[in-house]
């Protein structure tokens, strides 16, 4: 888990109010999950009524929300975590703001901005936000109220489970690599009791039954390996006592 501002800044001043909103806004370069808001709660503060929330820049629509409860607070920095992850879109502003009454910490302008996380490099805080009462941090400023932003790069896996497709790999597949893509493949493994039925050989699509048997002495007119046509169906001779191949008849 990762904050959007250095953990290691601190605000300078301390306030105290009711109600009140603060927050940042952010964007993101790639996807990441915001899993929180965190607050930097300054000596002898006492906030109640804390709760985490993440909001679409445009319009201010709630996106994710989440509740310390009955937690106790201490001196310096607190996170608040979402009830779900939410998955940011890049190039997409947001605001991650924490809900509270009671003393916060803050910066006076300019405090910088734009700044970009020092872990990821991944996103990019742009202004403080902050709000009046329990509504929406819908003021602007270039100053900082101690509001951060927690998150996890890469993608977290929800919904639908994705197709995967087998194929066949030459020389010596890299352990761990996965490839997910296509058309889902299903598989059935059927289990045979006792010995498999053999294949009849087939001539013109009707199946040729075939007779071996021992014949004693020579057969005259007749050289090892020829196809002779006796009687009603020819015989494969091999004279002595090789065997005879036939399709009909007493061998």
């Amino acid at each position: 888990m990762t904050s959007a501002i250095d953990p290691d800044r601190t605000p300078a001043l301390t306030s105290s109010s009711g109600d009140f909103v603060i927050g940042t806004k952010l964007s993101c370069s790639a996807t990441v999950n915001g899993v929180g808001s965190r607050f930097y709660l300054p000596a002898g503060g006492t906030p109640s009524d804390l709760e985490a929330r993440l909001y679409l820049a445009s319009d201010l629509s709630l996106l994710a929300t989440g509740s310390l409860g009955s937690a106790s607070v201490a001196e310096g920095w607190n996170d608040v975590l979402f009830s779900s992850p939410y998955a940011l879109t890049p190039a997409t502003d947001y605001v991650s703001a924490i809900a509270q009454s009671g003393t916060y910490g803050y910066d006076n302008d300019p405090y910088g901005f734009p700044v970009v996380d020092p872990d990821t490099g991944l996103v990019t805080a742009s202004a403080g936000r902050y709000g009046f009462g329990t509504g929406a941090p819908d003021q602007e400023w270039p100053g900082w109220h101690g509001a951060d932003f927690l998150f996890t790069a890469g993608e977290t896996a929800t919904g639908t489970p994705l197709p995967m497709t087998l194929a066949m790999v030459t020389g010596t597949p890299t352990p761990g690599i996965v490839t997910i893509a296509g058309t889902a493949l299903e598989m059935t493994l059927d289990t045979v009791a006792g010995a498999p039925t053999p294949e009849p050989v087939t001539i013109a699509s009707t199946p040729l039954p075939l007779r071996l048997a021992m014949i004693p002495g020579s057969v005259s007119g007749i050289t090892p390996g020829m196809l002779a046509a006796g009687g009603t169906s020819p015989n494969l001779i091999a004279g002595g006592t090789s065997p005879i191949l036939t399709t009909g008849g007493t061998p």
